[in-house]
């Protein structure tokens, strides 16, 4: 797409899944004449995103239009919800789920009470290397206004999140008779975790490929080192 002196920055939020129970909320800018336009750029790279990490595009798109051109300082997404939540609740509920992958960082600003979990890459020891990482009728939104086209779903405020590489690992029983014993696998994975000492567990995933004595059983742990919630 040509730019031309028309067109301006908008932020497009859209969101995908990664395997069972793991999602990403992922912001683009784009230089786009008004936010359908935009949403249809975004769209385009969701779908070679998608295709690229195996991770489908859900088919949430939130556009915002920015005010000024990106740059230190300027603001390139907002969203607000009305809510009866009291802040902790509510970060708690939208944010501070326990499930996110991120770490808490030091802030001059911000209440104290969170735990500063530093980032790591150091292996367990039952690690495997593993892979890392319609706008409704009406007029366009101005600077600092949102667009959001969705089959379905809510949306929250987006926030800046510090990211780091996920430890994992993969356990399957042993070959031969009992290799497709559900239950005797979960309890390998049980006691592998126990080993790994005090960490948080952010994903299970669990497969089966059929072959031709018993199913040949996987399960692969992401977790990172951290005090468990309980």
């Amino acid at each position: 797409m040509q730019e031309t002196s028309a067109d301006r920055w908008f932020a497009v939020r859209c969101v995908f899944r990664h395997g069972p129970g793991t999602y990403e909320e992922r912001i683009v800018t784009v230089v786009a004449p008004d936010a359908e336009a935009a949403i249809a750029k975004v769209e385009e790279d969701a779908a070679e995103y998608a295709d690229d990490l195996g991770a489908p595009y859900l088919g949430l798109a939130q556009s915002y239009a920015i005010a000024d051109d990106p740059g230190d300082g300027a603001e390139v997404f907002s969203l607000m919800r009305d809510s009866d939540l009291a802040d902790e609740d509510y970060l708690d509920a939208f944010f501070d789920t326990g499930g996110e992958r991120q770490r808490d960082v030091e802030s001059s600003t911000a209440p104290s009470g969170r735990l500063d979990i530093p980032p790591t890459d150091e292996p367990g020891p039952v690690d495997e290397p593993g892979p890392v990482d319609e706008p409704g009728p009406g007029d366009e939104p101005g600077p600092g206004e949102l667009s959001i086209v969705a089959p379905d779903a809510g949306s929250v405020r987006a926030a800046a999140i510090t990211t780091w590489t996920i430890n994992h690992f993969s356990q399957s029983n042993p070959a031969g008779k009992g290799q497709g014993d559900v239950a005797a696998l979960l309890r390998r994975v049980a006691q592998s975790i126990d080993d790994l000492g005090d960490v948080s567990v952010q994903d299970l995933t669990f497969a089966s490929n059929v072959t031709a004595g018993e199913d040949d059983l996987t399960v692969t742990v992401s977790y990172h080192p951290g005090r468990r919630r309980r």
